[in-house]
């Protein structure tokens, strides 16, 4: 007889770990996580409380500062022998009409919010959460990449954990 599958109930090691209630799961873009970790010297490098689930990237929850959700944490994206340096810290989720306004940290003035993304809509999602649809880079978010995105280019959409 084979050997069954693993479930995340069964092994969570087999799929990662699993998101804290309130924390913001967000892959940010496939295709650049690939990118990043194919490179010789490419590294994601997750740091205060960040894990990396089956889904993406989990920030764990920090509050609420009014109408927007505070998550912490970071993630850095390196490689080009150092020319490539993108950190994304600190994110937070603001309503705006249907969707959210998705913040970072700057990282060269850490009292300054940077503009990384837009939602255009907002749905229910397992367990009480929220996912977000239509995703997409702004202008501000594009300059952190020095060129290969600009703004309004797709990205993956990011999820609240109920």
């Amino acid at each position: 007889m084979p050997d069954p599958v693993p479930t995340p109930a069964d092994d969570a090691t087999a799929f990662g770990p699993s998101a804290p209630p309130g924390s913001l799961v967000w892959r940010i873009k496939e295709s650049l996580i690939a990118y990043v970790r194919g490179m010789s010297d490419g590294e994601v490098l997750l740091d205060d409380g960040v894990v990396e689930t089956a889904e993406g990237f989990a920030f764990p929850p920090r509050g609420l500062d009014g109408d927007t959700l505070r998550f912490g944490g970071v993630v850095t994206f390196e490689g080009h022998n150092g020319m490539m340096h993108v950190e994304l810290s600190e994110p937070s989720l603001t309503p705006v009409g249907d969707g959210w306004r998705v913040e970072f940290s700057d990282p060269d003035a850490p009292t300054v919010r940077l503009h990384f993304a837009d939602v255009a809509a907002i749905e229910e999602a397992d367990a009480g959460g929220r996912r977000g649809l239509g995703t997409t880079l702004t202008a501000d978010g594009a300059d952190l990449f020095f060129g290969p995105y600009e703004a309004g280019t797709p990205l993956d959409d990011p999820r609240v954990v109920g």
